[in-house]
């Protein structure tokens, strides 16, 4: 055979490879991890939307507070707490939900600790670091950087450009 003829059999083979990958157990668990649906696994696909609400399901909408101040006020006396991280999302990868349950329960700590005095610290495996946020610029400074911060419902996201922590505060 000549070096092209070897070199097009073997492209070939490698296609064949990568085509036939999601059909193993190995790149059904790949997919189910990257692509998480709820359709995956089904025996066929659910077509139809979901049924809008009817009115007394619908919760009623929460009241806004008149002044921001007074939303700096709640924000200050909710955000110290203990935080357990959820998800995490990287340019390169995303950490599932199931993932991250599955190393806590290993007992590798991933926990977010705020003080009412504005201190706390990050704790991820073997790693902890000090930290200061201030909850009226939601602001969040650790290793020399300073990150934006959200807060809503219980859950706390600190953002850094397209990469991005969630933690969730423990009741």
């Amino acid at each position: 055979m000549k070096d092209g003829q070897i070199r097009m059999l073997i492209l070939t083979l490698l296609l064949v490879l990568l085509l036939l990958f999601p059909l193993t157990p190995k790149g059904e668990q790949l997919i189910s991890d990257c692509f998480p649906s709820v359709n995956y696994g089904e025996n066929e696909l659910i077509l139809e939307p979901t049924p809008e609400p009817r009115p007394e399901e619908t919760p009623s909408p929460t009241p806004v507070p008149l002044l921001l101040s007074d939303y700096y006020t709640e924000l200050t006396a909710e955000l110290p707490a203990s935080y357990t991280l959820v998800s995490i999302c990287t340019e390169s990868d995303s950490f599932s939900d199931a993932l991250l349950l599955q190393i806590r329960q290993w007992g590798f700590p991933m926990a977010l600790e705020l003080y009412a005095d504005g201190t706390g610290f990050l704790r991820i495996f073997d790693q902890t670091e000090d930290l200061i946020f201030h909850p009226d610029s939601m602001l969040l400074s650790f290793q020399g950087k300073t990150l934006p911060f959200f807060y809503l419902d219980g859950r706390l996201r600190v953002q850094d450009g397209s990469r991005y922590l969630i933690f969730e505060k423990q009741t």
